[in-house]
């Protein structure tokens, strides 16, 4: 099995502004705050798909408001880097992706990660928390 192509699809979906509460461990008191979003503005959300040769997709968000997003050029570092490896073997994807984008913002690592963690639970037929090692008894 092999990576065929990456893709970023773009949503735009409403966020709502948040009021939280940050409290002293200590002592207890705490104050009111206003969370990122703001009243219904649209905020974009980037999808990411890595598919595979034998039609298998991973599919995880890779950057909305909260974190970053992925810009063309890493996209197009990735699809030369990740395109034709076995996306199987992580650890090799990983290392080839630290040591050949260390210059860009590695966020977005995780959410390339999480489609790959997708796919192997796809193709072994478990829950990809299983494939982690399952809940602690």
């Amino acid at each position: 099995m092999k990576i065929d192509s990456i893709e970023i699809s773009v949503f735009e979906l409403p966020m709502y502004q948040s009021t939280i509460r940050l409290l002293d461990a200590a002592s207890g008191s705490g104050t009111l705050g206003q969370g990122a979003g703001s009243s219904r503005n649209l905020v974009p959300v980037q999808v990411i798909h890595v598919r595979t040769d034998e039609g298998v997709d991973g599919v995880c968000t890779v950057g909305d408001w909260r974190y970053t997003e992925m810009n063309p050029q890493q996209l197009a570092h990735l699809r030369q880097l990740a395109i034709g490896e076995n996306p199987l073997n992580r650890e090799r994807l990983y290392s080839k992706l630290r040591s050949a984008a260390r210059f860009y913002d590695p966020a977005w690592f995780g959410g390339f990660d999480n489609c790959l963690w997708d796919i192997a639970g796809k193709v072994s037929e478990l829950p990809v928390a299983q494939l982690l090692g399952g809940a602690e008894q």
